[in-house]
């Protein structure tokens, strides 16, 4: 039964160290200004932005998609030609 408890035991702990630790949290830098009202609708002057701005849908894309190049150094010769 115990064969397979050799397999998992941890032979070096890395969660050892302590941590270091600050005397106060540092303070946040700027301010944070609400876009949104309690009922989750955008309050006026607040700029919309798209959903989803870098999507390219199937019709978007060309109808062949050009093939990465090559590196050679990484290839040998037998590798190029096929």
């Amino acid at each position: 039964a115990n064969q397979y408890e050799s397999a998992f035991r941890a032979q070096r702990m890395q969660n050892r160290c302590e941590t270091k630790c600050s005397k106060r949290p540092g303070a946040r830098v700027g301010h944070t200004s609400f876009i949104a009202d309690s009922k989750g609708h955008l309050l006026p002057g607040v700029k919309r932005g798209r959903v989803l701005p870098d999507y390219k849908g199937t019709w978007d894309l060309p109808a062949r998609i050009p093939v990465h190049p090559i590196n050679p150094t990484a290839r040998s010769m037998e590798g190029l030609r096929r």
